[in-house]
């Protein structure tokens, strides 16, 4: 199911009572809605993050809007904001997905080479296969032009096979060119909805690309990756699994998610290595990973922690794992969600130059929020010689053209500015804002 339907049903639940036990900072930070997502044939529903480019422009995705196919709700877009000016923002659409062999609906954030273009997936649409009636998905290329036309080519079309189905994450590139990512399904056989895969994409001489699935999830090792990986400087690549594992304790799930390792062998298959289970009170359905400058890996999870709130199943937390110098892994929690505070976080942190952690929650913050959940917040981690405190850097939902349900986390600029994205509300279409310190 896709994170945009997941909202929409979460939002449907009833309020369960739950009581703030956290002490917070006072708001000091203003948040400015840059851009409202409206009626067709702009995109709608940005559930991916953003990236800039060197002349400070931001780009970022829709999951539908673009046209009226596609289910009704439009395909999706590629999107260019850049600073007017005269003060504000102005958008170009660059790209409309079709939903044929161009894919549709595409979730994760972008990723830009040297040369300026535009690199992603999109979780559907090609051709159909046995995971569902949607098709399996794609990843593209989006290249810039003369005169400011962008030019799409599609560089690989999953199957729901060896190759896996339902790419939800963004890509990561190495010193060569060659692509990584994940997708969420599929990797073992046609037909069956299995635990998902790790991909790489080479160049080739013909000028496309050949697809390698040089990792499969079978459960116990993990199921469902459906977040960006990351390189560590020796060339492995990690990254998390939302559900599989040994435990068997998580609600909604067969197993609380995983960390992994994979590791290239010379002229031979990657290998993997779990290095962290999660077990409902350490975390539940982690997120994607980033590594600070001392190597350590910084996440949230989506649910999981304070297991009596959040309908029993957690709010989520924030981690750390430092590398334990016996080739292991130690987890910290660094901070444990409690609804007002924030819930369930599904966006990458951000870290900036001292050591603060940025993120948000799609829900959780404003208990009057239409959805009686919360529509969100953004928040700050810093650490301190007592532990990590959490900043509240805006609650979503306080006003009528705010945004709600951030899915995606946030970037930073050179002056500390914070920008996302929300998945609904401004025009009912989804919002990019920017916060400034």
């Amino acid at each position: 199911m896709s994170r945009k339907k997941q909202v929409a049903l979460f939002t449907a639940f009833a309020l369960a009572v739950c009581v703030l036990n956290l002490s917070l900072a006072a708001h000091a930070q203003t948040e400015t809605v840059i851009y409202d997502f409206g009626v067709l044939p702009d995109g709608q529903n940005p559930i991916g993050g953003l990236i800039f480019d060197h002349a400070g422009n931001l780009y970022g995705t829709t999951a539908g809007g673009g046209n009226n196919t596609c289910e009704g709700g439009g395909c999706g877009t590629i999107f260019e904001l850049s600073p007017a000016s005269g003060g504000g923002w102005t958008e170009t659409i660059l790209y409309r997905f079709t939903g044929g062999s161009d894919g549709w609906n595409p979730d994760g954030t972008l990723l830009m080479d040297t040369s300026g273009n535009l690199f992603g997936t999109a979780a559907w649409g090609a051709m159909n296969c046995g995971v569902g009636s949607f098709g399996c998905g794609v990843v593209f290329k989006l290249s810039p032009g003369a005169s400011g036309t962008w030019t799409q080519s599609t560089l690989y079309t999953f199957t729901g096979a060896h190759d896996g189905a339902v790419p939800l994450g963004g890509l990561v590139a190495d010193s060569s060119g060659n692509l990584y990512g994940t997708t969420s399904q599929g990797g073992n056989n046609a037909g069956q909805i299995t635990g998902g895969a790790v991909f790489q994409l080479v160049p080739n001489n013909s000028g496309g690309y050949n697809e390698n699935s040089i990792f499969t999830f079978h459960g116990l090792d993990g199921a469902e990756p459906v977040s960006t990986l990351a390189f560590d400087h020796a060339g492995n690549l990690y990254g998390t699994t939302e559900a599989g594992g040994t435990a068997n304790t998580c609600v909604a799930y067969s197993g609380c998610g995983v960390v992994f390792k994979l590791t290239p062998t010379s002229g031979g298959p990657w290998t993997e290595k779990v290095i962290h289970f999660f077990n409902g009170q350490n975390g539940q359905g982690p997120q994607g990973v980033i590594f600070d400058a001392a190597g350590n890996l910084y996440g949230p999870t989506r649910y999981g922690g304070l297991l009596g709130l959040c309908f029993n199943i957690g709010c989520g937390v924030a981690y750390e794992l430092s590398p334990n110098g016996k080739g292991g892994w130690q987890q910290t929690r660094i901070f444990k969600f409690a609804k007002t505070n924030g819930w369930s976080s599904l966006g990458n942190l951000v870290l900036d130059g001292s050591g603060n952690a940025y993120g948000t929650t799609e829900m959780g913050g404003d208990l009057d929020c239409g959805g009686k959940n919360g529509c969100g917040v953004a928040f700050k981690l810093s650490p301190g010689s007592g532990g990590w405190s959490l900043t509240l850097l805006h609650v979503f939902g306080t006003a009528e053209a705010d945004g709600e349900f951030p899915e995606a986390g946030m970037v930073l600029d050179g002056s500390g500015n914070l920008y996302g994205t929300t998945t609904f509300a401004g025009l009912d279409a989804g919002t990019v804002f920017e916060i400034t310190p």
